[in-house]
């Protein structure tokens, strides 16, 4: 079983990518699905209240929540963005599929979707969707660190090993000598690391 978490601006296609990939045995969360199916209100209709809208929500936390628990070959939750909170509830196995689709591209589908009555909030929302990505983007870059390495490969070879490559051994909580700089490396830190094919680790 997988559960895939699909999320995307306002028209990015969340709905169309999940109903094109998704098989008959498979569980689908799409909230506006839903919401229509607990009201008699249209699926994009904006004027949901507030008590359709505490019903919605505890319904998905619960479809998020049991998730893990259900035998279902394929589950699918469709979200705008995942919260922490829906994360926590997915577990850490959910895979999470972004929709690859431009803020252009959104907007030119909400032009043409007749059924999305409140253009200019569904503008907004694809707008604020994007502008929040582009923020997370620029955060992320500017915390990364870049780092330069002049290395040399040194190599081996006898009867019982076959060619191997020498290095600079790990020695946890202690200060590694890496040539350019010193690093002390949390013991641990490979626990989960295939190392079976490593060529040059950093």
């Amino acid at each position: 079983m997988a559960i895939k978490c699909v999320y995307g601006a306002v028209c990015s296609g969340k709905s169309t990518y999940v109903q094109e990939n998704a098989g008959e045995n498979d569980l689908i969360w799409d909230y506006d699905h839903i919401r229509t199916v607990l009201t008699k209100r249209d699926e994009h209709d904006t004027s949901t209240t507030d008590a359709q809208i505490e019903m919605t929500n505890k319904l998905r936390y619960t479809f998020a929540f049991n998730a893990k628990d259900i035998d279902a070959e394929n589950i699918w939750f469709i979200c705008s963005k995942p919260t922490e909170r829906i994360k926590e509830l997915l577990g850490d196995d959910a895979e999470y599929i972004e929709m690859d689709v431009t803020e252009q591209e959104c907007l030119d589908r909400l032009a043409k979707d007749d059924s999305r009555k409140d253009k200019k909030l569904f503008e907004r929302l694809i707008k604020e969707y994007y502008a929040d990505k582009n923020r997370r983007n620029r955060t992320m870059q500017d915390n990364m660190e870049i780092r330069a390495f002049n290395f040399e490969v040194r190599a081996q070879n006898d009867e019982e090993h076959g060619t191997y490559i020498e290095g600079t051994p790990i020695v946890y909580d202690s200060w590694t000598d890496l040539g350019w700089y010193d690093e002390v490396i949390d013991r641990g830190a490979l626990d989960d690391t295939d190392l079976k094919d490593v060529r040059f680790l950093v």
